[in-house]
């Protein structure tokens, strides 16, 4: 409730982030300012498939 920016778990900024990717609005690419916020602090590692109609993408914070 409330969105990303107020769960507890994106505030405390974790190192590793498994992001749902489905075809329907509600999925992480949808949303522009936390795709930004990956993309600018994390590396897309690895993604496998979730069921028949998506898939989880593991992202892990980049170190300085």
């Amino acid at each position: 409730m409330g969105g990303l920016s107020s769960s507890p778990v994106h505030l405390r900024e974790p190192d590793v982030v498994a992001a749902l990717l489905v075809p329907a609005k509600w999925s992480y690419t949808e949303d522009e300012e936390e795709l930004e916020r990956l993309r600018s602090g994390y590396s897309l590692d690895s993604r496998f498939p979730q069921g028949n109609f998506g898939e989880v993408h593991i992202w892990v914070r980049r170190r300085p």
